[in-house]
Protein backbone atom coordinates (compact mmCIF):
# COMPACT_ATOMS: atom_id res chain seq x y z
CA UNK A 1 0.00 0.00 0.00
CA UNK A 2 1.33 3.35 -1.14
CA UNK A 3 1.40 6.29 1.53
CA UNK A 4 -1.10 8.91 1.98
CA UNK A 5 -0.29 12.05 -0.70
CA UNK A 6 -2.55 14.86 -2.17
CA UNK A 7 -1.80 13.19 -5.67
CA UNK A 8 -3.24 10.14 -4.80
CA UNK A 9 -6.32 9.80 -6.61
CA UNK A 10 -9.35 8.41 -4.24
CA UNK A 11 -11.44 5.55 -5.92
CA UNK A 12 -14.27 3.93 -4.49
CA UNK A 13 -15.67 0.31 -4.79
CA UNK A 14 -19.37 0.29 -5.12
CA UNK A 15 -21.98 -2.87 -5.56
CA UNK A 16 -25.70 -3.21 -5.40
CA UNK A 17 -24.96 -3.98 -1.63
CA UNK A 18 -24.16 -0.51 -1.05
CA UNK A 19 -25.83 1.95 -3.17
CA UNK A 20 -25.09 5.27 -3.52
CA UNK A 21 -28.17 8.15 -3.98
CA UNK A 22 -26.25 11.13 -4.13
CA UNK A 23 -23.27 11.22 -6.95
CA UNK A 24 -22.78 15.14 -6.32
CA UNK A 25 -22.22 14.43 -2.84
CA UNK A 26 -19.51 11.60 -3.20
CA UNK A 27 -17.62 13.86 -5.88
CA UNK A 28 -17.71 16.69 -3.42
CA UNK A 29 -15.94 14.79 -0.39
CA UNK A 30 -13.00 14.05 -3.40
CA UNK A 31 -13.97 10.83 -4.54
CA UNK A 32 -12.40 10.98 -8.60
CA UNK A 33 -13.20 7.28 -9.85
CA UNK A 34 -15.18 4.58 -9.09
CA UNK A 35 -14.85 0.88 -9.42
CA UNK A 36 -18.69 -0.93 -10.09
CA UNK A 37 -19.01 -4.69 -9.74
CA UNK A 38 -21.25 -5.71 -12.22
CA UNK A 39 -20.71 -9.65 -12.64
CA UNK A 40 -21.04 -12.61 -10.07
CA UNK A 41 -18.70 -15.07 -10.97
CA UNK A 42 -17.31 -14.86 -14.71
CA UNK A 43 -20.67 -15.01 -16.48
CA UNK A 44 -23.64 -14.30 -14.21
CA UNK A 45 -24.25 -10.02 -14.80
CA UNK A 46 -26.13 -8.74 -11.27
CA UNK A 47 -29.94 -7.97 -12.34
CA UNK A 48 -29.77 -4.92 -10.59
CA UNK A 49 -26.72 -3.25 -12.18
CA UNK A 50 -29.20 -2.45 -15.41
CA UNK A 51 -31.63 -0.26 -12.59
CA UNK A 52 -28.94 1.30 -10.30
CA UNK A 53 -25.83 2.19 -12.75
CA UNK A 54 -26.34 1.92 -16.30
CA UNK A 55 -29.22 4.47 -16.38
Amino acid sequence: MQDRSKQNVEVIDVSHHNTINDWKKVAADGVKAVYIRLTEGKSYIIAMVMKLFLQ
